[in-house]
């Protein structure tokens, strides 16, 4: 409102207006510069200004000439002018007055002189200059005086800030949330871009230069962003960005306005909590069975909230697959049992309590499997009931059980059996002993009758005798009919190969040694049966000997003539077979109990230590296989245990043993030792030895045989009954007298099958046993055999 100067210019003066002008319609544009023309319209009206309307279209002029001023780069940081837009709206300014005094002057005569257009250029000067600093002075005492808005102190509470950038400028303005969050102890302000960039992690630097240009250049779709900044205490602390994109009409980018948040708390407990779900992840996946979570409803309707990796391995499914689809497992359930499971389900939902059961699923590749699932207590939230529980895989346990229940069937199926074997078993000595009287007797007899018809009712006695040991024989032999697959195998092979692992397995104190005869003939057998008694053999022995020994496996070729042996009661069809020995030098088995050691669940080990069917499977296999199988023990000294496995049917041997005749059964006055305890039985074998030449000494017990051989140990053959009473058994007194005689021929002798049980140490490969009753034809013929063998 001041006018400095006056000149003779008709209409016109020229005063301090022009500054501000200016500078109105250049900060603030079109709306600016009109209001700030009323202002000065109405300034002309109150000082009573001469030229009203030439001084009102001046300013009016002025205003807009700030306007239009800018052409490229407009100033925007409203009140900050920099010396450079200073100088130009000074420039503008100057330009401006002396551009309406020349028009002004247009209508009188032009009187000016150099001082006359240095005031103009002086008044626009100081009226300019004073004008921005006083702008800025104006910002400095508002800085001083501010105070935080709402918004501010609700974004600073909140641990957020504000950034605000300009387009075309370096520089961004940070409110003091942003400059705490930076680590820049600074209130709010504008700052160059190298201040905040510098506190951004170096790792983290080129790709946020790289967002920051996106966002400009409108391509960056997500406004969002993370990086990592480092605080001059050291610190390293992550910040998240969220931007507002403000364009002008041409679809440019004018200004970015953003909010950041120190998100470092949240991305430690992100980062516990994903090393938390990591290693609980690996536990779950490492443990024998599949963790589930899932979540029932009211109507009792379930969903999977979470399950571990290893479903697949149960399912064939993947985790993310079943969370997404729960049908899967309805599909795989068992439908026989699948709304049983679902009744269980929800009545544990209902009551609040765990349950444990098993299931039969079928996966995905069509295998049948069986889980048992263990579902703890479940727990409530709202409507909802949680349910957390694991599914085991016990398909292997089932099918064992399975397998355990068959067998048992089996055994009990068998006892029925074996109580008739049992019962024959008790009188099969004395019975067979009676037979093989009445049968000597009548074959002695047929030798002095001549008549026909009488001869006839011999042989027909003679063949009721037979039918009568077959009698027994059939009992004994009542057999299992478990289904096996017989393979031509080689049990040197199967020593062999168990012993290369078997050996590994077994503790360092015990030494394994093999005795495998070359030549071993082939048989035919089930593969995994007789792996697996081979096995449970070998782990006999290794619990037998618990402070260490020596375990050996032995194999030989045996020609068995009209030989039972069978410690169980069975028949042993006469022929050729292998024998496998197990032998260990362990605690042994007592008298007492080795008879039952082939009874089903009967275990002489500690609870726990075994379920008692080893041996009576083992049993079992070789009485299906039309062999068996031997013990022998001695308490203290070791056991061992034979098994006689037929040989191969359709392979060549030697010619059979040859008939009685006359000229064959020449016994050339061999001396034959023969130790028998049944009166009668001796009294008829002394009487056929004669008769066929032999020259014979009887011994009515083992004991007796030990010392007729020692006063005189000249004899040729030992012919002896396993079981007799004294010191001396059968086996026991050839090892006696082979003490003496180690080429000493022996042929063994047994009531029943059981009495057949006989020790390594006792007992040659080249030994004859045979059963009772036992013919004169064949028991020539053994004896011829084993002397003949004898000569070489």
């Amino acid at each position: 409102m001041l006018n400095p100067v006056a000149y003779d210019v008709p209409r016109l003066s020229i005063d301090g207006r022009s500054g501000p002008l200016i500078l109105a319609g250049y900060l603030g544009g079109p709306i600016a510069a009109g209001i700030a023309s009323v202002f000065a319209i109405v300034a002309l009206i109150l000082t009573a200004e001469p030229a009203l309307i030439v001084n009102g279209i001046v300013c009016v002029g002025l205003a807009f000439a700030g306007v239009v001023i800018p052409k490229r780069r407009p100033e925007r940081r409203w009140p900050d002018l920099s010396l450079l837009a200073i100088a130009k709206i000074m420039l503008a300014c100057l330009l401006a007055q002396s551009l309406l005094f020349i028009v002004a002057s247009t209508a009188g005569p032009i009187q000016r002189s150099v001082g006359t257009i240095a005031v103009i250029f002086l008044a626009g000067l100081v009226s300019t200059g004073i004008t921005a600093a006083t702008l800025k002075l104006a910002k400095y005492f508002a800085r001083r005086v501010r105070r935080p808005t709402r918004f501010e102190l609700a974004t600073r509470s909140a641990g957020l800030g504000v950034f605000v950038a300009e387009a075309g400028e370096d520089t961004m303005y940070l409110d003091a949330g942003t400059m705490a969050i930076l680590g820049m102890d600074r209130d709010a302000d504008v700052v160059p871009n190298e201040d905040w960039l510098a506190r951004v992690h170096p790792d983290d630097v080129e790709d946020t230069l790289a967002t920051y240009k996106a966002i400009w250049a409108g391509s960056q779709d997500v406004p969002e962003y993370e990086f990592r900044i480092c605080r001059p205490n050291g610190q390293i602390a992550s910040v998240r960005t969220n931007w507002f994109v403000d364009r002008g009409p041409d679809g440019d980018v004018r200004r970015i306005i953003g909010v950041a948040a120190d998100i470092t708390d949240m991305k430690e407990v992100h980062r516990q909590r994903h090393e938390a779900e990591t290693r609980l992840a690996e536990i779950a996946n490492n443990l024998p069975g599949v963790l589930m979570s899932f979540d029932v409803d009211e109507a009792g309707d379930f969903r999977i909230a979470y399950v571990s990796d290893q479903c697949e391995k149960l399912w064939g499914y993947t985790a993310q697959d079943i969370v997404a689809d729960k049908e899967i497992l309805v599909r795989a359930h068992d439908p026989d049992d699948l709304d049983d499971m679902l009744d269980t389900m929800r009545q544990s939902a209902r009551q609040l309590v765990g349950f444990t059961r098993r299931h039969k699923i079928t996966d995905r590749a069509g295998n049948v499997k069986w889980l048992e699932d263990r579902v703890g207590t479940p727990r409530t939230d709202g409507n909802l009931v949680h349910m957390d529980g694991v599914f085991l895989d016990v398909t292997r346990e089932v099918e064992a059980q399975a397998k355990l229940i068959e067998q048992t069937a089996m055994t009990h199926r068998a006892q029925k059996h074996d109580s008739i074997g049992q019962l024959t078993g008790g009188v099969a000595h004395d019975f067979n002993n009676l037979l093989a009287v009445v049968l000597g007797n009548l074959e002695l007899l047929r030798d002095e009758i001549t008549d026909e018809d009488q001869v006839e009712l011999i042989d027909n006695a003679i063949a009721a005798i037979y039918r009568g040991a077959d009698l027994t024989r059939n009992m004994l032999a009542f057999a299992r009919k478990a289904t096996l697959e017989p393979k031509t195998i080689d049990l040197n092979k199967f020593v062999r190969d168990t012993k290369n692992w078997a050996g590994r397995t077994l503790p360092a104190n015990i030494l394994i040694e093999t005795s495998l005869l070359a030549g071993l003939w082939p048989v035919k057998a089930d593969p995994s049966s007789t792996e697996s008694a081979l096995l449970n053999l070998i782990l006999n022995a290794r619990d037998a000997m618990e402070g260490g020994g020596k375990l050996t496996i032995e194999t030989a070729n045996v020609r068995i003539d009209q030989a039972y042996i069978d410690t169980r009661d069975e028949v042993l069809n006469p022929g050729r077979y292998v024998m496998l020995a197990v032998s260990d030098t362990g605690h042994g088995i007592p008298d007492d109990k080795i008879e039952h050691i082939f009874e089903p669940f009967y275990s002489t080990k500690a609870p726990g230590s075994g379920s008692g069917l080893g041996l009576s499977m083992v049993e079992g296999f070789m009485r299906q296989s039309n062999g068996t199988v031997q013990v022998y023990s001695e308490d203290g000294v070791g056991t061992t245990f034979k098994l006689y496995f037929p040989v191969q049917t359709d392979i060549a041997f030697d010619a059979p043993l040859p008939a009685a005749d006359d000229e064959v059964n020449k016994g050339q006055g061999r001396r034959l030792l023969v130790a028998e305890d049944e009166a009668e039985v001796l009294r008829i074998l002394v009487a056929t030895l004669e008769r066929a030449g032999y020259v014979v000494t009887p011994a009515r017990s083992g004991d007796e045989a030990k010392r007729i051989f020692d006063a005189d140990p000249n004899y040729d053959l030992l012919l002896t009954d396993i079981v007799m009473p004294g010191d001396h058994q059968g086996t026991t007194l050839s090892r006696a007298l082979r003490e003496i005689r180690p080429d000493l021929p022996v042929i063994f002798m047994s009531g029943y099958a059981s009495e057949a049980t006989v020790h390594g140490n006792g007992l040659r490969p080249e030994d004859i046993r045979l059963m009772k009753p036992v013919g004169r034809d064949d028991l020539l013929a053994a004896l011829r055999l084993a002397l003949r063998s004898d000569k070489g």
